[in-house]
C-alpha cells in the first residue's frame, strides 16, 4: 500500500469523512494466500504507475469490490489465528514493507502468512543487524577516482540503504588525541563510541576524555563537548557526503596543536614513509593505530545493530546556526553596502 493520510484519501473519495483530528488509515488483516485477489478484485481505477506492486496483477484504487467477489474471504480473523503477533498496524510503502518484514528476526512465520515479498516472513522481535561494506578505494591521489566510480556505479543502492560512511585515511599523523570531521548527525555518535575506548598510553583516560583535552568547544546544548571538524573534499569521504548526501565522518589520530601547527607528517608521500619510520617515529607499538581502529569499529557497530539509528538531526540547527553567525561577523559589512540583509525576520 502506499504511503497516505486519511485527509488525503478522503479528498480522493476513497474513505468516508472522518470528523474529529487526524486518524491512521483503517485496516484489515488479509490473508497470505488473498493477497494476490485482493487488488485486482476491487472496482475504480488503476492506481499510478509508482503505486503497482509485485503481486502480478492489476492494482486498483476502488471503492468496492467488482461484481461476484467475497470481501470476506480476504479477511484474516485475529482471534482464531493461532500465536498472532500483537503488531500495530500503520499503512507504510511496499518498499518500506520489504525492509521491515525481510529483516526481522525470531522463528519463521507459518506458511500461510508467508507473502510475495520473495524472503522468509519471521515473527521477530527485533530485527537483523544492520549490512556493512568495507571499501579499499584506489587512485585517491589522482582525484578520488576508485571512490568515485563506486558511488557512480552503485549510486541507487547507496542512495536508498546507505545511512553512513565511515573514513580512514591517514589513520594516524601523530599521537596525542583523536581527532574526527564529520557531518552534523554523527558527532553523538562518535562521542559514544570515544567513551568506550580507552585512550592509549599511561592513565586510565578514555579516548574521549583525552579528546576534550586537546580540542573542545562550548556547545549551547551540551556544553563543553570535543571539537567536530567539518567535511571538505580532500578525501574518499567526498562523493559520499556531496554526491550522494549520505551522513560521513573522518577518523584520526593526530598532533598536540600546542607544540606543533604542521598539517602533516613530514615523510608523508615520500620514500621515507616505511613501516620502520611509523614503528620508530610516530607511533611506537602502533597503538594509537589500534586506537583508532577500536573507534571506527565502535561507531560502525552502533550504526549496524541499534534498533534506532543513533544519528542525531537537531545537530543540524547548532552547526547552521554557527555557520550564520560566522558569515554575519565576516560578511556583515560587505553585505550592507550592498544593501543585502541575513535578517531572518519577515519586515
Amino acid at each position: 500500500m502506499p504511503k497516505s493520510f486519511s485527509g488525503e484519501l478522503v479528498s480522493w473519495g476513497l474513505l468516508p469523512l472522518i470528523q474529529g483530528p487526524p486518524h491512521f488509515c483503517p485496516h484489515t488483516h488479509i490473508r497470505s494466500e488473498a493477497l494476490r485477489l485482493l487488488p485486482s478484485n476491487l472496482q475504480g481505477p488503476s492506481a499510478q504507475a509508482d503505486w503497482q506492486g509485485a503481486l502480478g496483477c492489476d492494482y486498483k484504487l476502488g471503492p468496492g469490490f467488482e461484481p461476484g467477489a467475497n470481501p470476506s474471504s480476504f479477511r484474516l480473523d485475529p482471534a482464531t489465528a493461532s500465536g498472532f503477533p500483537p503488531i500495530p498496524i500503520q499503512p507504510i510503502g511496499f518498499e518500506d514493507a520489504k525492509v521491515l518484514l525481510c529483516n526481522l528476526q525470531g522463528p519463521s512465520a507459518q506458511a500461510d502468512w508467508q507473502g510475495a515479498l520473495g524472503c522468509d516472513y519471521k515473527l521477530g522481535p527485533g530485527f537483523e543487524p544492520g549490512g556493512m561494506f568495507a571499501g579499499s578505494w584506489g587512485a585517491e591521489e589522482f582525484g578520488l577516482i576508485g571512490s568515485t566510480e563506486f558511488t557512480e556505479e552503485f549510486f541507487c543502492k547507496l542512495q536508498e540503504r546507505a545511512v553512513a560512511y565511515i573514513n580512514v585515511d591517514i589513520s594516524v599523523f601523530a599521537n596525542a588525541t583523536l581527532r574526527a570531521q564529520g557531518t552534523p548527525p554523527v558527532q553523538s555518535v562518535i562521542f559514544s563510541a570515544a567513551k568506550q575506548i580507552p585512550a592509549p598510553g599511561p592513565g586510565s583516560l578514555s579516548i574521549y576524555d583525552n579528546w576534550i583535552r586537546y580540542f573542545n568547544r562550548s556547545s549551547p546544548v551540551y556544553g563543553l563537548v570535543p571539537s567536530v571538524g567539518s567535511l571538505g573534499a580532500g578525501s574518499d569521504y567526498a562523493p559520499f557526503i556531496h554526491f550522494l548526501g549520505i551522513s560521513s565522518m573522518d577518523i584520526a589520530y593526530t598532533y598536540d596543536r600546542s607544540k606543533t601547527s604542521a598539517r602533516i607528517y613530514p615523510t608523508y608521500h615520500t620514500a621515507f614513509d616505511t613501516f620502520g619510520y611509523v614503528d620508530t617515529f610516530v607511533d611506537p607499538g602502533f597503538s594509537s593505530h589500534q586506537a583508532v581502529a577500536r573507534t571506527a569499529g565502535n561507531v560502525l557497530l552502533r550504526l549496524s545493530d541499534s534498533l534506532f539509528l543513533p544519528l542525531n538531526v537537531s545537530d543540524y540547527s547548532e552547526t547552521l546556526r554557527s555557520f550564520l553567525q560566522a558569515a554575519q561577523l565576516y560578511l556583515g559589512p560587505l553585505l550592507e553596502r550592498h544593501s543585502i540583509s541575513l535578517d531572518t525576520k519577515a519586515p
